[in-house]
């Protein structure tokens, strides 16, 4: 029996389509959306409190952290997190013995879309769909809310960018949400 391994596909394929649109300003596009794959994510359960993942500390309630290698936990819920990083070897399997059993684990590489969204309009755009103060958020935040009418998660990383995550079945619908009400700032698609 052979072993099929799957290349991950965005959901948004055949859907994106890089360029500039919408109320292009002087001072260029107000914001700047680029998807961000392909990536590994493990959704960490605890059983009780973790001190660490992997080696790297656990952020506080509503924080993630990130290292230089660009691996991120999101802290989603109590004793809840994400762990994201750019795809490169079986972040499952590394958890798994780092973790020992102290949490359930499920890989959610195929199941979310992500997008980083940057722009010195990111916070007005933010604040179309959601009922978050979005003004209070602080580079480090991770926040789980609804978005339009999804379900996403928000990872503020600097005061002008931030990650969405939505599950990979909204990703289109989120799109064109996040498209049509970026149309009056002005839109780049990278």
């Amino acid at each position: 029996m052979t072993d099929t391994v799957l290349k991950r596909r965005s959901a948004l394929d055949g859907h994106w389509q890089a360029g500039t649109s919408g109320a292009i300003g002087p001072a260029g596009p107000g914001i700047t959306l680029s998807l961000r794959t392909p990536l590994s994510m493990v959704q960490v359960d605890a059983w009780g409190a973790l001190t660490d993942i992997a080696g790297q500390a656990v952020p506080a309630p509503v924080q993630a952290v990130e290292d230089a290698a660009g691996r991120a936990i999101l802290n989603t819920g109590p004793n809840r997190y994400l762990v994201v990083e750019p795809e490169a070897g079986d972040l499952l399997a590394a958890l798994e013995t780092a973790l020992g059993g102290a949490a359930a684990l499920t890989d959610q590489g195929h199941a979310r879309t992500v997008w980083r969204i940057t722009g010195p309009n990111l916070r007005d755009l933010l604040a179309k769909g959601t009922t978050v103060d979005v003004d209070r958020m602080a580079p480090g935040d991770c926040i789980v809310t609804l978005l339009g009418h999804f379900s996403a998660i928000l990872h503020c990383r600097t005061d002008d960018s931030a990650d969405l995550y939505a599950a990979r079945s909204y990703a289109v619908d989120m799109h064109h949400w996040l498209t049509e009400s970026s149309l009056e700032f002005g839109l780049t698609l990278t």
